[in-house]
């Protein structure tokens, strides 16, 4: 009988061996295996560009005002020479204006002409709703606004020899169910297309470089980014939308344009933060994969979770005015969530790193979103997740 519990004794205790062995084998296995990647991707510089750490360290102190705040504020998402091609451009729908094809969006000019400086300066002053273009005036004072407006032209020499013509917006057409009709008609053939009939297909068209842009929800009228009023929407109609798919509608009759925009905002839903609405759109779907796939490509997850680094670097350092602490929400594919900390010395504006023991790639798997918000610091009143304080990456 001793015998027998001796065997067994002795075969637990050579299970239990050979079991820490393979944990130990599995553990070196893994910590050989991840030392070093199999492949390292590094784009065409032409395509996406690097950028020296932290943004705009290499700008020699004789550089412009406009040059240096482009170098820190602008290049990450733009690129260096205004190509949109920066480090955080691979994972954004739509990618970043390239400056040096002298068109934008959001502007107050004719078709072909290129903006005015108020129509850039109000972009880069107030930001562009519902995307990754953050607002700089709480953060630029004018002069430096100013500065680098006129940086940005320089990119595209044409832009900064014409002298453009603002828009002279006509008396807006009564919204009568009479203007509805015939706006629903003239969307039928001129818009449903893209749009679908109901003006929520979010059909996914190329801009003029190939990228992917998803048509706007015309029921989410808060997610227009240059803006929901009747005259900006009329606009957007006149002007188009050049580099993306949206054409000028130039060609239709102004009253024809204000019946667009009367039909337009008849479709407008309810934001989900009014009685009786709900949240429905492409940052609400049920599915959390596509939930989060359109908040980390239309958002700001790029800016740090870029696939782009400097050759040889093994994390990205980010710098955040006037902060010392700030929390990031990790959520994979809508099943775990976690509260990841970024420290930073008190009042510190450079070094800060991201600190986790989860590593991921910035265009991973369908379903990774991120979210932040940055307070001043522990024990100050406003450290709270509960109240976010913009967080801007410079």
């Amino acid at each position: 009988m001793a015998w027998i519990v001796a065997s067994r004794a002795r075969v637990f205790a050579v299970t239990v061996l050979l079991l820490a062995l393979l944990d130990l084998g599995r553990s070196l296995y893994a910590r050989v295996g991840y030392a070093r990647p199999v492949q390292v991707w590094q784009p065409d510089p032409n395509v996406y560009a690097d950028l020296s750490w932290p943004p705009g360290s290499d700008v020699p102190a004789s550089a412009s005002l406009g040059q240096r705040v482009y170098a820190q504020r602008c290049a990450v998402c733009h690129g260096p020479n205004g190509r949109g091609n920066g480090p955080a451009a691979p994972s954004m729908i739509p990618r970043p204006r390239d400056f040096t094809r002298g068109e934008f969006k959001y502007k107050s000019t004719p078709p072909g002409q290129p903006p005015s400086d108020d129509d850039l300066i109000r972009i880069v002053k107030n930001g562009l709703t519902a995307s990754a273009m953050p607002s700089w005036g709480d953060l630029l004072n004018e002069e430096e606004i100013r500065a680098v407006v006129g940086y940005i032209k320089s990119f595209a020499p044409g832009v900064r020899r014409l002298t453009p013509q603002v828009i002279a917006i006509p008396p807006r057409v009564t919204p009568d169910a009479a203007s509805i009709a015939r706006g629903q008609e003239l969307f039928r053939t001129q818009c449903a297309s893209c749009h679908g009939i109901n003006g929520r297909a979010r059909a996914t068209l190329p801009d003029a470089k190939g990228y992917p842009v998803i048509a706007r929800d015309l029921a989410a009228p808060w997610t227009f980014r240059g803006g929901s009023a009747p005259e900006e929407i009329w606009l957007r109609l006149t002007t188009g939308m050049l580099p993306g798919p949206m054409p000028s509608f130039a060609a239709l009759t102004p009253n024809q344009r204000w019946d667009l925009v009367s039909y337009t905002l008849s479709l407008a839903g309810t934001p989900g933060w009014e009685p009786r609405g709900r949240l429905d759109g492409l940052g609400q779907q049920t599915d959390p994969a596509g939930r989060g796939r359109y908040l980390v490509h239309t958002m700001m997850c790029g800016l740090c979770h870029t696939p782009i680094n400097r050759p040889g670097s093994t994390a990205a350092t980010i710098s955040i005015s006037e902060a010392a602490c700030a929390w990031v929400s990790i959520r994979t594919g809508g099943s775990s969530a976690e509260i990841l900390p970024l420290i930073a010395p008190q009042g510190s504006a450079n070094g800060l790193k991201r600190r986790s023991s989860r590593r991921f790639a910035s265009d991973g798997p369908a379903g990774e979103s991120s979210t932040s918000s940055i307070c001043r610091g522990p024990g100050s009143t406003g450290c709270s997740p509960k109240t976010p304080r913009r967080l801007h990456v410079i």
